[in-house]
C-alpha cells in the first residue's frame, strides 16, 4: 500500500487503483450535523464502547439485519475505523502462536495485523474458474487447513481484492465447517456489504448473501 502509493504519486498521469480516495466533499447534511454536534457540546469523554445514542441506533439497525434482538450496551462497540475493529478482534481471540485463516488473495492489512497479534497467518487460496471467470472457494481445502491451533477465519465478502461475492452455498458451507470446529471463530469483514452489483432482473442474490452472512450459525461476527 505505502510503496505503490508513493510510486504512483511520483509518476505523471498514473491512476492508482489500489486505494480508494473520495474525490467529492461530504454531503451537506453530514457537515451540518457535525457543526451542530460541536455547538451542542458533544465534546467530552464518552462511554468507552460508544456514545449511548449511537449504539442504540446501531442496535436497532442490526436487530433488523440479524433478525434477532441486539443489545446496545453489551453487543456493540464503536472503534476508530474498521482497521482498529479488526485488530482488537484479533487480540481478543488469539494467543501467541494461534493460527488465522486468510482467503488468498486477501487485503494486505490482514497479514500485518495477524503478525502484530503474534498469530500465524495461514493462506487458503481461492481458485479462478477460467470458464466462468469467477473466483471460487474449495470448502474441502478450507477445512483441511484447520488444525488444533486454528482460532480465527477472516471472511471478507464482497471480497477485496477480487470483488467476489460469496454465494449462499459457499456461506452455508463455511457455517457447517465452523459448527464442526467449535474452537474456530469467524471475523466477518463486511466493509463492502452495500456495494454489490447484480444483473438487471436478478436482485435475489444480494438478499441471500445477507441472510447467509448473518450470525445465525455458531460463528462470531465483526463488521
Amino acid at each position: 500500500w505505502q510503496e505503490m502509493g508513493s510510486l504512483a504519486a511520483s509518476l505523471p498521469d498514473v491512476v492508482n487503483l489500489g486505494q480508494g480516495y473520495p474525490d467529492w466533499q461530504p454531503p451537506e447534511f453530514v457537515t451540518k450535523a457535525a457543526e451542530q454536534a460541536i455547538r451542542l457540546g458533544y465534546n467530552q469523554y464518552t462511554r468507552t464502547q460508544g456514545h449511548p445514542e449511537l449504539v442504540e441506533i446501531l442496535a436497532d439497525r442490526y436487530s433488523t439485519h440479524f433478525q434477532r434482538e441486539v443489545d446496545a450496551m453489551s453487543e456493540i462497540a464503536i472503534t476508530v475505523g474498521c482497521s482498529q475493529a479488526l485488530y482488537l478482534s484479533l487480540t481478543a481471540l488469539i494467543e501467541p502462536g494461534d493460527e488465522v485463516l486468510l482467503l488468498e488473495p486477501f487485503f494486505e492489512l490482514y497479514l500485518g495485523q495477524v503478525k502484530m497479534s503474534e498469530g500465524v497467518p495461514v493462506a487458503v487460496p481461492l481458485s479462478l474458474n477460467r470458464n466462468s471467470g469467477q473466483w471460487e472457494l474449495d470448502l474441502n481445502k478450507l477445512e483441511a487447513a484447520i488444525t488444533p491451533k486454528t482460532r480465527v477465519l477472516i471472511l471478507n465478502t464482497p471480497h477485496n481484492p477480487t470483488g467476489k461475492v460469496f454465494n449462499r452455498e459457499e456461506m452455508e458451507g463455511i457455517a457447517d465447517i465452523v459448527r464442526r470446529h467449535p474452537h474456530l471463530s469467524v471475523i466477518s469483514d463486511e466493509v463492502y456489504k452495500y456495494i454489490i452489483n447484480t444483473p438487471e432482473g436478478d436482485r435475489g442474490e444480494k438478499k441471500t448473501v445477507e441472510e447467509a452472512s448473518s450470525p445465525s450459525s455458531s460463528s462470531s461476527s465483526s463488521s
